[in-house]
């Protein structure tokens, strides 16, 4: 299992479910994005992540049916790969390469905590975190 960086760690602690997103401080620098579920649960919705020299929001909470869009807003190819397997072990999901501008989305159907990286540059990480729907 890969090892998750310490600034992530912190930043599944920021998230505390029933109380919106995670606060956070002035130092920006300190800062760990995250993005926790604020629309209504009623239906799926759509989630953006944008694909820089980072993944913004670096972890991002869901429910169950709703999807995430993927977009390369940086100058140079990225990729989204899951550290998590199927059964046949291949990744739960991979994007491909994805050009400045491209976009790569998925619906994830199953709760749980979703790992992912750039393949291309392994140091770019993000977690999803799927909840199950009120």
């Amino acid at each position: 299992m890969k090892r998750i960086p310490f600034f992530l760690v912190i930043g599944l602690f920021l998230i505390n479910p029933g109380e919106g997103p995670a606060q956070q401080t002035g130092n920006k620098a300190e800062q760990t994005q995250t993005k926790e579920n604020t629309a209504t649960p009623s239906g799926p919705v759509v989630h953006d992540v944008s694909i820089l020299h980072v993944f913004l929001p670096q972890v991002l909470t869901i429910y169950v049916g709703d999807s995430v869009r993927w977009t390369n807003n940086h100058g140079i190819e990225h990729n989204v790969k899951s550290e998590a397997k199927t059964g046949e072990g291949v990744s739960v999901f991979v994007s491909g390469q994805l050009m400045p501008n491209n976009t790569y989305i998925t619906q994830f159907n199953k709760p749980g905590v979703y790992e992912y990286v750039c393949a291309v540059h392994p140091a770019m990480n993000g977690i999803i975190i799927v909840k199950p729907r009120p």
